[in-house]
C-alpha cells in the first residue's frame, strides 16, 4: 500500500524503518525468550497449531470475531468502497486481519500454551480499527449532518457494543470471571 502512495523512494524506506526495527526486535525477543536459558526456556516454543488456543477460550470462533467487530463490520457493509479507497481504514482493516491470522495460527507450546500471548495484537488492532471507523463515521455524519437509516443502524451497532461491554464489565466485577 505504501508503494502505491509513495513509490519506491527514500520516503518509503523511512516509512518502513519502524517495521524493520520491529522485526529485528521481534527476532531478538524470540531469541531471548526461547533460546537462552531461563525459567521457561526448554519448556516453551512457538508452533503452528491453528485455532488451538482460541478454541480453548471460545467455543464459537466465528461468533467471537463477529461479536468483537460488529460495529466496524456494519460500517464497512454500508461503506465497503471506502475500505479500499481510504488508506487509514485500509491499514486498520489489514492490521486487524493480520493480527487474527497470527493469533489463529501461532501458539506457544509448553508452560505458556494457554496464556494466549499471541492474542495481544488482536486487542490493539481491534482498538485501532474501532478508532478509525469511529472517526470516519463521525466525519461522515458530521460533514453532511444527515442521519439516514444506514447511519442509524451503524450508530445502533456501536451502542450495542457499548451496552454489551458495560454488561460484561458488570458481570466481571460481580462474578470475578472473565470467560
Amino acid at each position: 500500500m505504501l508503494i502505491r502512495y509513495i513509490g519506491v523512494k527514500k520516503e518509503l524506506w523511512l516509512n518502513l524503518l519502524p517495521i524493520i526495527i520491529g522485526a529485528i526486535s521481534l527476532l531478538a525477543e524470540y531469541y531471548l525468550i526461547y533460546r537462552i536459558e531461563g525459567p521457561y526456556s526448554g519448556t516453551s516454543s512457538v508452533a503452528i497449531n491453528p485455532f488451538l488456543v482460541w478454541s480453548y477460550y471460545s467455543p464459537n470462533i466465528f461468533l467471537s470475531i463477529v461479536a468483537s467487530t460488529f460495529f466496524p463490520l456494519v460500517y464497512m457493509f454500508f461503506n465497503w468502497k471506502e475500505v479500499f479507497r481510504n488508506a487509514l481504514l485500509g491499514y486498520a482493516t489489514l492490521s486487524y486481519l493480520v493480527s487474527i491470522l497470527i493469533f489463529s495460527t501461532l501458539t506457544e507450546i509448553g508452560t505458556r500454551q494457554y496464556h494466549a500471548n499471541f492474542s495481544w495484537q488482536c486487542i490493539v488492532c481491534n482498538y485501532i480499527l474501532f478508532t478509525v471507523v469511529s472517526a470516519k463515521f463521525i466525519q461522515k455524519t458530521g460533514s453532511n449532518g444527515k442521519i439516514n437509516w444506514q447511519n442509524k443502524l451503524i450508530l445502533a451497532s456501536f451502542l450495542l457494543h457499548v451496552i454489551f461491554g458495560c454488561l460484561y464489565l458488570i458481570r466481571f466485577f460481580v462474578t470475578k470471571e472473565y470467560a
